[in-house]
């Protein structure tokens, strides 16, 4: 993946981290307006959480809020738009 040469605690990385953040965003970013039309689709969760922490470790909060408030409402879509309470195919509870 792009993201893995970018280090938030010892800053950008070497000096193509700074590319490779810029086009996983903009990766991030496509999957977002993509998946947009799939409610309850669990990869957009996902690929909005990411966005947010990625937001975060660049200190734009307005979008990493934005981002991450869009993830929980997918996760909630998620949660809301399953077909059964089944967990993973887990067998259901018996007393």
């Amino acid at each position: 993946m792009l993201l893995l040469r970018y280090d938030p605690r010892r800053g950008r990385g070497d000096k193509r981290a700074g590319q490779d953040l810029g086009a996983g965003i903009a990766r991030l970013e496509r999957s977002r307006e993509l998946s947009a039309v799939r409610p309850g689709d669990p990869s957009r969760a996902a690929c909005l959480q990411r966005l947010a922490l990625l937001y975060r470790d660049m200190a734009d909060t307005d979008r990493a809020i934005e981002a991450g408030m869009e993830a929980l409402r997918a996760h909630v879509d998620d949660v809301l738009l399953q077909t059964t309470s089944d967990v993973s195919g887990a067998p259901p509870f018996v007393p």
